[in-house]
């Protein structure tokens, strides 16, 4: 949705530009061409402005750069994106402890826009997954909650994450402007249901509520025993 207003309301500050520009250019508006940061006439390489100084002209004749447009989410193609998770886990059967071994995500994206930050995207969500999957856990006693500070409450630092692989599977459809699709909150859906599986797959111990602690797995290792 951000990405389509954006999208329509930086098309029409761009004509709103080329008008002002074409003004101060003395040309049609249709001979005047943005690009890095100015506004060049057709034709006329040394004829030139920068989008500063548009904007500083039509300040001074009253005119300001201001676009304020709305959007439908309903106009949105339903192109949304789906994310899978492998996790390969190592169970003690004598303690119920958990050591993660490798995690393996694959992503159907759209068109990649930043690839760095794309990335982030996929790790922290990994990294917050395994967080509320085996750490993290807010303790209640009659309605009063019970942890206290960062020292109980247990994220996850980098000697609980494994190797991270990440497969992206490409197309050509997204539902934002230049086929982009979100990347977030897809990948951190599946990390806890991998991660419970791959335990279940393990020890066949079938937890149901978070964190997946060791006491956890411990006292159902016991109870199947």
């Amino acid at each position: 949705m951000l990405g389509h207003v954006t999208f329509v309301a930086a098309l029409e500050l761009r004509a709103i530009l080329q008008k002002l520009a074409a003004l101060e250019l003395e040309c049609p508006e249709q001979d005047v061409i943005l690009r890095n940061m100015r506004c060049f006439r057709r034709g006329f390489s040394r004829q030139s402005m920068s989008f500063g100084q548009v904007a500083g002209k039509a300040s001074e004749n009253g005119h300001g750069l201001e676009v304020q447009k709305y959007f439908n989410s309903g106009e949105a193609p339903s192109q949304g994106s789906i994310s899978a998770v492998v996790a390969h886990v190592q169970v003690d059967l004598d303690t119920g402890q958990i050591t993660l071994r490798k995690i393996t995500t694959a992503h159907d994206v759209g068109t990649v826009l930043n690839p760095l930050t794309h990335q982030g995207q996929i790790d922290g969500s990994i990294i917050q997954g395994v967080g509320f999957t085996l750490t993290e856990e807010m303790q209640f006693n009659d309605g009063c909650i019970t942890t206290l500070n960062l020292g109980e409450y247990k994220l996850p630092n980098i000697q609980d994450i494994p190797p991270l692989r990440t497969v992206l599977i490409k197309e050509s459809l997204g539902a934002s402007p230049f086929a982009g699709k979100e990347i977030g909150e897809s990948a951190i859906s599946p990390v806890s249901a991998a991660i419970a599986n791959a335990i279940f797959n393990a020890v066949g111990v079938r937890l149901l509520d978070l964190p997946v602690t060791a006491e956890k797995v411990h006292a159902a290792l016991n109870a199947n025993r």
